[in-house]
C-alpha cells in the first residue's frame, strides 16, 4: 500500500523458497536493498562519498530511504528468527529446522519502505511525487554452494535465482502503474 504523504510503501510479502542445491541450508539470506539509502556509512553511502555526490551526505536521516521490519514469521505465525548484519541492506533469517535439499520453506514479511528521493539514482520519489521504484521489496538472495551477497553500490548488479512474482498494490486513484511485469488483472477498487 503507497501511501504518498509518508512516501511510504507498507508490504505483506510471502516467499516460498526452494532449495534447489545439494546442501542442506540452516539460514536464508535476503537483499534489503531499500534499506542500502539508510544512512550515509552504508555500503551505498561511501559509494556515493566517492563519487562526490554531497547531498547524499547531507540528506536528513528522516528523509533517507530505508526498510522498517515489522515482523517475519513462517505459515504457524511463529516467528522467525532474524538479523541485519555489518551489511543493513542483506537480512539473514534462521529458518525453524533446516531446509534440505529440494525442499520449500514458505516465510511470511511485514515491513514498511520509506522510498528514497529519486536524486540519487533516477529511481525514488521526485519532486511531483512520482514514484519510479526498483530494489523496493525483499527478494531471496542465490545460493550455487554458496550465498552469493553483497550490497547495494548502484552499480545494476542485483543477482537473482528466475523467480515468480505475483504483486498486488493498493495504491490513490490519482496515480497509475507502469511495468516491465506481464500484467494478469487490474481493478479499481
Amino acid at each position: 500500500t503507497l501511501n504518498p504523504a509518508q512516501k511510504t510503501l507498507s508490504i505483506k510479502q510471502q516467499i516460498t523458497y526452494k532449495n534447489t542445491s545439494g546442501d542442506t541450508l540452516k539460514e536464508i539470506y535476503l537483499f534489503d536493498w531499500a534499506n542500502s539509502f539508510s544512512s550515509k556509512t552504508t555500503p551505498l553511502g561511501k559509494r556515493f562519498a566517492e563519487n562526490y555526490e554531497s547531498a547524499f551526505h547531507f540528506e536528513k536521516n528522516e528523509d533517507r530511504g530505508r526498510t522498517d521490519i515489522e515482523k517475519i514469521y513462517n505459515n504457524s505465525y511463529t516467528p522467525i528468527q532474524w538479523q541485519r548484519g555489518d551489511a543493513v541492506d542483506i537480512l539473514k533469517i534462521i529458518p525453524e529446522t533446516s531446509v534440505k535439499p529440494g525442499e520449500s520453506y514458505v516465510f511470511n514479511l511485514e515491513y514498511t519502505v520509506k522510498v528514497s528521493d529519486d536524486r540519487y539514482t533516477r529511481y525514488g520519489v521526485n519532486k511531483l511525487n512520482d514514484y519510479k521504484l526498483r530494489y523496493w521489496y525483499i527478494t531471496p538472495a542465490v545460493y550455487n554452494g554458496e550465498w552469493q551477497v553483497y550490497s547495494n553500490k548502484n552499480t545494476d548488479d542485483l543477482f537473482l535465482a528466475p523467480t515468480e512474482f505475483s504483486i498486488t498494490l493498493h495504491l490513490p486513484r490519482q496515480y497509475n502503474v507502469t511495468s516491465d511485469f506481464d500484467v494478469v488483472s487490474e481493478n479499481d477498487s
